[in-house]
């Protein structure tokens, strides 16, 4: 999929794969894991590289959190 991060000084934007954890999904809970990959930017992130990973989890099947951890590169 791909994701955009409106920023106070730019935008970063990129793609995304999650995958759902085995044994995860029952009535009330989910989780899910990936990868997600930095494409660009704008503004001061114009020029932006980077990765890193994704961990989503649901308590409900309809809110649901993810945590991004991102190495970012090409930072002026």
């Amino acid at each position: 999929a791909k994701f955009t991060w409106y920023l106070a000084t730019g935008t970063v934007y990129g793609t995304y794969i999650l995958v759902l954890e085995e044994g995860s999904l029952n009535f009330l809970a989910a989780s899910w894991t990936g990868t997600i990959k930095v494409l660009g930017g704008s503004g001061t992130y114009h020029g932006v590289k980077g990765t890193g990973t994704m961990f989503c989890k649901s308590a409900d099947e309809l809110h649901t959190t993810c945590k991004d951890t991102v190495t970012l590169a090409n930072l002026t």
